[in-house]
Formats: structure tokens, C-alpha cells, sequence
């Protein structure tokens, strides 16, 4: 999977999930689930994306920290800024997810 296979993903309309107060967004794509978190790395805005292969069990076949110099970081920040708003909010707990 590359980083443009996985922007054209992200912009299909997924629907993302969000924990409050933390910096990161999520969703599910088919047997996929796809982490976007924001940072600032040294006062250079990053987007850290992570894919795990849910059926096969495997963590990060895709890991890439992605900043304003890379093509794709309006596309991911523009649907990160958008999860955040619009993100289904759940409440994280250390032993399961609870809708809130």
C-alpha cells in the first residue's frame, strides 16, 4: 500500500472516530484500521499515519510521519482538521471503547 493509495482511501469519505483531548483520529477501511495523529515536531506541524491489516494481525504494514514538504499533507491535515469536528467522539477506558 503506498502513501497515495492510502490518500485516495482517506479522502473517500470514511467515517473517523476521536478520543477527546487526544491528537489522533481513526477509522476502519475494510480489513484495515487507519490512525492519523497530529503533531509538532520541532514547530513543523507532522501528521504521523499508521494502517494496521486487521485480518492478517498485523501492525503498522504502513508507518510515515508526514510533513507540509510531502504532497499529500493538505490532503491528510484538511481531513484530519475534519475528523476532529466531525469525528464520532468516544470515550478511550483501558479495558474498552465506550460510545459516548
Amino acid at each position: 500500500m503506498t502513501i497515495t493509495q492510502l490518500t485516495s482511501i482517506i479522502n473517500s469519505g470514511l467515517k473517523w472516530n476521536r478520543v477527546s483531548n487526544l491528537p489522533c483520529v481513526h477509522a476502519f477501511y475494510k480489513d484495515f484500521y487507519i490512525n492519523l495523529c497530529k503533531y509538532n515536531d520541532n514547530g513543523i506541524p507532522t501528521i504521523s499515519l499508521n494502517v494496521d491489516d486487521i485480518t492478517n494481525n498485523k501492525a503498522d504494514i504502513f508507518q510515515d510521519e508526514i510533513t507540509p514538504a510531502n504532497a499529500e499533507f493538505r490532503i491528510l491535515e484538511s481531513t484530519f482538521q475534519n475528523a476532529l469536528i466531525h469525528g464520532k467522539k468516544i470515550l478511550a477506558d483501558s479495558k474498552l471503547l465506550l460510545e459516548q
